[in-house]
């Protein structure tokens, strides 16, 4: 692969994370309004749609390259963001959403280091 192709696959992959983890902070606040609101299935639904965009995204860093770290630290950024719908509190959304940011700025260093050497 040439290096755009995997600098468009590793920014597109950061994006989609970064666009996932936003839409996990709704359902979050939604719960804690109103467990039976339209506004908590709409939101859900949105951080589902962002996270299969966020999985495509992950297809692509797949498919242009072969260095198992940097995927690992890819499905890494992935699962941290996935997880911040396990936050049952504030103290525990905002440490989840510091691991996922840590995870993804770990990728986006791997990435960077990955294209600047090849």
């Amino acid at each position: 692969m040439t290096r755009e192709e995997r600098l468009t696959a590793y920014s597109g992959f950061a994006e989609a994370v970064v666009a996932y983890r936003r839409a996990q902070y709704d359902p979050f606040h939604r719960r804690t309004e109103d467990r039976d609101s339209q506004a908590l299935v709409d939101a859900k639904t949105e951080s589902y749609y962002r996270r299969m965009i966020a999985q495509q995204a992950l297809f692509r860093v797949q498919l242009v390259t072969d260095d198992r770290g940097l995927v690992q630290l890819a499905e890494g950024a992935l699962e941290a963001t996935r997880l911040m719908a396990e936050a049952t509190d504030r103290p525990s959304l905002e440490s989840s959403v510091e691991r996922a940011k840590q995870a993804l700025n770990d990728f986006v260093l791997g990435a960077g280091e990955q294209i600047r050497l090849n």
